[in-house]
């Protein structure tokens, strides 16, 4: 068991999951993020890994109050039923004891960092100058850190593929990367394709929307040869091959 609390993150109640379960079930977002927290808190309490077993939809349902709560959740990606086992994506990274752990070595961090800046005792050239390769680095990192955002997007634009299990460092990279790539380059017609990290990101929701209009990359279209059982997921659409297939194979400019 992992303890009697559980890591929220702030912009949950403005995440697009959030927003497209309470359009979906007609109820309040706040309400819906409750629903969540009972949820999320359930799984931490009762299981080890996020699997529960011999758990079902209609027990989520009654547990929240709320009937088809259960099967809204799993279309953003939040919730999968595996045969007889009910899971909870991504566990590990934002519920259980590693998350915890990690949640509160931040703080710590963060509270040192503080302590340190406030004793008078640092060096104010030292703290507030910085060489231009670590300040490439900051950029890298800050880019890296919309990859929990940019999956969020994948999972309600593309419920139909593959879901996103493992929030790896190179997954983490891959989604740095394409980020930067959107504030970096320009449209046809010479325009940017955003100026700052929230244009980045609703660049991004419409990339994936456009996803849909590729007949091919939604599997629509039998494969054969080569593609023969190939399933497109968010790692392919972050590659250089997978932008190429939407931006130029879809309808709109970009």
């Amino acid at each position: 068991m992992a303890g009697d609390w559980i890591k929220l993150q702030k912009d949950t109640f403005d995440k697009p999951e959030v927003l497209a379960i309470a359009t979906r079930m007609g109820i309040d977002p706040d309400a819906v993020v409750g629903k969540l927290c009972r949820i999320w808190s359930w799984f931490d309490t009762h299981t080890v890994n996020g699997n529960a077993s011999c758990v079902t939809f209609s027990f989520v349902d009654r547990y929240v109050g709320v009937t088809g709560f259960a099967e809204q959740v799993a279309l953003v990606g939040w919730l999968e039923q595996n045969g007889h086992d009910l899971t909870l994506p991504n566990f590990d990274y934002h519920t259980g004891e590693s998350a915890k752990t990690r949640a509160l070595g931040k703080n710590r961090a963060e509270k040192s960092r503080s302590n340190a800046t406030n004793n008078g005792k640092s060096n104010a050239p030292s703290v507030t100058k910085s060489l231009p390769e670590k300040r490439r680095e900051e950029k890298k990192n800050t880019y890296t850190s919309h990859a929990e955002s940019v999956i969020d997007l994948y999972h309600t634009a593309l419920p139909e593929l593959p879901a996103v299990k493992l929030i790896t460092e190179k997954r983490k990279l891959a989604i740095g990367k394409f980020v930067e790539f959107v504030l970096t380059s320009k449209k046809t017609d010479g325009a940017p394709r955003a100026t700052n990290e929230q244009e980045a990101l609703e660049w991004i929701n419409a990339y994936f929307m456009r996803v849909r209009d590729n007949n091919f990359l939604m599997g629509k279209i039998g494969r054969v040869g080569e593609h023969a059982g190939w399933q497109c997921d968010l790692d392919y659409l972050l590659t250089e091959k997978g932008m190429t297939q939407v931006i130029e194979k879809t309808r709109e400019a970009a």
